[in-house]
């Protein structure tokens, strides 16, 4: 096999009612939504066939898919300077 890395950029809205979550370092990794639920950055892959897409979801079908051994760390939001509107 082949090895690869990977680099990824892009940018969400958050709703501003959701609270920060962040690591021991101080980097926010996720979100904390009013139920509770907490929603993190991943990194995923995912099929596209006949112009549809499905993600590649568990070890067995990364392997059927021809990939393995993914691995990334420091998946984190930076908060972006903003001019005050909403």
């Amino acid at each position: 096999m082949n090895a690869y890395s990977f680099a990824v950029t892009g940018d969400f809205d958050v709703h501003a009612e959701f609270k920060e979550v962040r690591n021991i370092h101080d980097e926010i990794i996720g979100f904390e939504r009013p139920d509770g639920s907490i929603v993190r950055l991943v990194v995923g892959l995912e099929i596209e066939e006949e112009g549809k897409y499905s993600p590649i979801v568990g070890e067995q079908k990364l392997e059927a898919a021809g990939f393995s051994n993914l691995i990334y760390c420091d998946a984190s939001f930076v908060r972006e300077q903003t001019d005050g509107r909403e």
